[in-house]
């Protein structure tokens, strides 16, 4: 309990004296202060902890934004290091403080082997395309306008990309012309017959097919460099030594069976020969060759124990060791490319349901149709009958196929080939018909380029 100062003047119930009053007083002003003072200093004490509590959570609050600031910047940095400088300095400035392959300047300073490997990468950045050599059987319409997207490719479009390597420098033209090569090409838009083009010969495709043999220009061409070198113009042994440089070759297996084998060792460069077969029922019922639009040609690689499977390897070691033997006889220095087949897709689902079914079904084993169809499961009569009639057309393949591979080319035909091709012509132009169909009766060497590639 708080004592009570009772002043001495009160209690001597005498006149109070002024300085004992004022002394009373004085001493009465300092306990209030002195209250007013300690409970002023305990509400301060208790803002003060509120503050610091309050700017304790504000302070981890923004250490955890600076934190995830921090991160993503790294972040940004480390997978665009090139928009990090762009952004605060622009793209101009960033040209000053960065080193694009464009503002390299001492690509010389580079050893010889480094800067021709350089642009031999280069070289080789366009995508594999298929082109095929054309015949009096092969009619191209040429449209009145330009045709839309998908048929850009299928007149020469593509081919009018010039290799701008070529332009570069002396080394890198070098290295470029090893890609590249030279073909007579039809260019409906540029109002020439014939026109010469860079064509990428080192890992493009090239078909031959879709007609007879001595229909092919070029084929003839080959025919009487061997028969009869002395008949060929000057221009036509220049673009033969052209053509020579191609690397993969598709060949109709019709074509391959009716020229001499020697034929093939006229390419020197050549890496993969690949022979096309047909359906059962086109080659045995229609014969060959099968006039098939080459441009929506597609080929199938079939399974090893199918029908078709079958076929295809054994046109393959007949053609390895067939070609084993010309090598030895008449070209011991000629480097004997890879051979393969593939089944022709006509684009009939009637024709090509064979070669697709059993490609399907045959994909989960090696088993052969025979041990898929003669297997504990019971046949019904018409996958008996089916049986039956695969196995009559594989026998007369295998015996229509024998009798064709003739390789030959008799005297009779090398006499009409020079009526056709070197009588009273100009071997080294190309014709348009009036109606706007593109023939190559009296080309050179000529290509076209397909819409779609050689799906193997």
């Amino acid at each position: 309990m708080e004592e009570v100062h009772t002043p001495a003047w009160v209690e001597g119930k005498g006149e109070p004296d002024p300085l004992t009053v004022l002394d009373e007083r004085r001493t009465c002003d300092l306990n209030q202060v002195g209250r007013e003072l300690a409970t002023e200093h305990e509400a301060f004490g208790e803002r003060m902890e509120t503050a610091r509590s309050t700017f304790e959570v504000q302070a981890r609050s923004a250490r955890r934004e600076i934190d995830k600031k921090e991160w993503a910047e790294k972040h940004v940095d480390s997978c665009y290091p090139l928009a990090r400088q762009i952004c605060p300095h622009r793209s101009q400035a960033v040209r000053g403080i960065s080193a694009p392959p464009y503002k390299f300047t001492r690509f010389n300073d580079l050893p010889l082997e480094i800067q021709l490997r350089i642009w031999s990468f280069a070289a080789r950045t366009s995508e594999p395309q298929t082109f095929f050599f054309l015949s009096p059987g092969i009619k191209m319409s040429i449209p009145n306008s330009i045709p839309n997207l998908t048929h850009l490719a299928a007149y020469g479009h593509e081919l009018r990309k010039f290799p701008i390597l070529l332009h570069v420098c002396q080394k890198a033209r070098a290295e470029t012309l090893k890609v590249y090569t030279k073909l007579a090409c039809p260019t409906p838009w540029s109002g020439k017959a014939r026109s010469l083009e860079y064509v990428n010969t080192l890992y493009n495709n090239f078909y031959l097919g879709g007609d007879i043999w001595s229909e092919f220009k070029v084929l003839a061409d080959l025919v009487m460099c061997i028969e009869r070198p002395k008949t060929l113009k000057e221009s036509v042994v220049r673009d033969l030594h052209r053509i020579r440089n191609i690397h993969n070759l598709t060949v109709d297996i019709n074509i391959f069976g009716d020229v001499p084998l020697r034929l093939w060792t006229e390419f020197p460069r050549l890496e993969k020969l690949t022979i096309a077969l047909y359906p059962f029922n086109v080659f045995l019922d229609r014969g060959l060759p099968v006039q098939l639009d080459p441009t929506s040609t597609n080929f199938l690689k079939p399974k090893r124990n199918s029908s078709h499977g079958r076929c295809a390897t054994w046109i393959t070691e007949y053609a390895t060791a067939a070609l084993q033997t010309i090598r030895k006889a008449h070209a011991p220095d000629w480097k004997m490319p890879t051979v393969d087949a593939v089944v022709r897709d006509t684009g009939n689902p009637y024709v090509d349901f064979r070669i697709k079914a059993a490609d399907d079904y045959d994909d989960i084993s090696d088993e052969s149709e025979d041990e898929i169809l003669g297997s504990d499961i019971e046949e019904t009569e018409f996958e008996r009958e089916r049986r039956k009639e695969a196995e009559d057309a594989e026998k007369n393949w295998f015996s229509e196929t024998q009798k064709r591979m003739a390789h030959t080319v008799s005297p009779a035909q090398v006499m009409e080939l020079r009526r056709k091709y070197y009588s009273h012509r100009d071997d080294s132009l190309e014709t348009v018909s009036r109606d706007g169909d593109l023939s190559s009766h009296v080309s050179d060497i000529n290509v076209e380029l397909m819409t779609s590639d050689i799906a193997y």
